[in-house]
């Protein structure tokens, strides 16, 4: 078998620059003249003796200079043999040298959007087996502060639209604001519309912090507009709502390939209603309450709800203006605290354990189920050969049930002794006591709302109950 790999690098220019092209691969039919390597003298050469179902290989380096010469207008795929990276930089040197050659501008940005239209093409060089997510992102960041530096409006918002769009990530926040902010905002309607149905339900948080970022750049000179853009991105969360729903639910069965369920943070749930309210989105801040009440799985409202709360209250404006959504949001997060935790805890009574986690049917799991529901026994002994101590042990732990597991070493098959434990008892008390600093929390909020509630009292009486609370 003959396999031969070459390329050109370490490259020098007319006038004595030398370029970072990077390894740009060689054909044989790119030779002239043709077969002008066939008698060449090896550089290096090197043998490697048989090993297991290899044989023997023998490897000779080349190394020579060559004068490279193509047609000017494809300069740009030369490089881009190379890998994206080069081509950006290419492109980058071209902007920067038409600092001192105007003529270069225009090249410049003619080899940008060529880019830009063969992103595809030119980010699979070098990876025939696929890309990886990371340089994905490596190469659009790259792009995009590129984008940024030229400042040209028409390669931004393509940019945006053909490389971000496909493959936007969070990691990718701070060059899309870049790229926004020098983009004319009646420009960008497409691309946030887009951005919100296509990836809001995947990743609501970083796009919630981008948009926030935009605000807070744009917030002097908010007019018609930036206020307009703004509008079209809550109108496409607001259609991608079902989406983001079926996305937070979290799956029965999982395999290793399945993404974890997709929630909102406080942090997320605070910034999205301070957008609302800033632009003047009332009506939104009221539905997106409705929605997050309706669909429990999107935002924890023991946790995350109660803390966004938490913090909108802090707010310096919190006592100029009335936020619409708000009282909704603290009735949802009340209900749900005292629904689980108006009184502490109570010591369990016997020893009756769940034993949902475990799926599997075999004899041995299903007398560990026997046991869970057992009331009165906390621990049995099982004498069985290893492959079923180890499957037993693998299922407890699988199933996350509160079994303890110790293999006692006599006699022959040995025995493995099971003891209940009390964990789920000690997981309730510390959720209690989460529970309790999250209703402290929400009694600190209430002074934004003017209307009595009854949860208010509610609230106070369970955190007096928990100051009672031996536990």
């Amino acid at each position: 078998i003959y396999d031969t790999n070459m390329w050109l690098e370490n490259w020098v220019s007319a006038d004595g620059d030398r370029p970072d092209y990077g390894e740009v691969p060689l054909e044989e039919e790119e030779l002239l003249p043709a077969n002008s390597l066939a008698d060449a003298v090896p550089d290096d050469q090197r043998v490697r003796a048989a090993t297991g179902n290899e044989g023997v290989s023998l490897e000779r380096s080349y190394r020579m200079a060559a004068l490279v010469v193509w047609p000017e207008t494809q300069t740009y795929r030369v490089i881009a043999q190379s890998g994206l990276q080069n081509l950006l930089g290419y492109i980058k040197d071209l902007h920067h040298k038409a600092g001192q050659n105007p003529l270069l501008h225009d090249t410049a940005r003619d080899v940008a959007l060529k880019a830009i239209s063969g992103w595809d093409e030119f980010e699979r060089v070098g990876s025939p087996y696929g890309i990886d997510r990371d340089k994905k992102i490596e190469c659009a960041r790259s792009g995009l502060d590129l984008a940024s530096d030229m400042n040209d409006a028409t390669i931004n918002l393509k940019l945006l639209n053909d490389v971000v769009l496909p493959r936007y990530a969070s990691e990718l926040n701070e060059s899309v604001l870049e790229s926004m902010l020098v983009t004319d905002p009646g420009d960008l309607g497409g691309f946030v519309t887009n951005l919100g149905e296509m990836w809001f339900p995947k990743h609501p948080n970083g796009q919630t912090a981008l948009m926030l970022s935009l605000l807070d750049c744009v917030e002097p000179k908010l007019g018609t507009p930036w206020s307009d853009l703004f509008g079209q991105w809550f109108m496409s969360i607001k259609r991608s709502l079902p989406q983001l729903a079926q996305n937070s639910a979290p799956r029965r069965v999982r395999n290793w390939l399945d993404p974890d369920p997709v929630t909102l943070s406080s942090l997320s749930i605070q910034s999205l209603f301070r957008l609302f309210w800033q632009i003047g989105m009332d009506d939104m801040a009221r539905q997106f309450a409705e929605f997050l009440t309706e669909v429990p799985t999107v935002a924890d409202p023991n946790r995350e709800v109660a803390e966004a709360i938490k913090q909108i209250s802090a707010s310096p404006l919190v006592q100029k203006v009335r936020y619409p959504g708000l009282r909704e949001l603290f009735l949802y997060s009340a209900k749900s605290l005292l629904a689980r935790s108006a009184e502490p805890p109570l010591p369990p009574q016997d020893w009756v354990i769940s034993s949902n986690g475990l799926t599997c049917d075999c004899e041995w799991c299903s007398d560990l189920r026997d046991f869970c529901r057992d009331p009165a026994i906390s621990k049995i002994r099982v004498k069985t050969h290893q492959n079923n101590r180890c499957h037993m042990r693998e299922k407890i732990s699988a199933g996350n049930i509160d079994i303890e597991c110790r293999t006692e070493r006599r006699g022959r098959p040995y025995t493995m002794l099971c003891t209940k434990t009390r964990g789920a008892f000690h997981r309730r008390v510390e959720e209690y006591k989460s529970d309790v600093a999250a209703m402290v929390q929400l009694l600190e909020a209430h002074a934004l709302l003017s209307e009595e509630d009854q949860e208010f009292e509610l609230l106070r009486t369970a955190i007096s109950n928990s100051n009672e609370w031996p536990g």
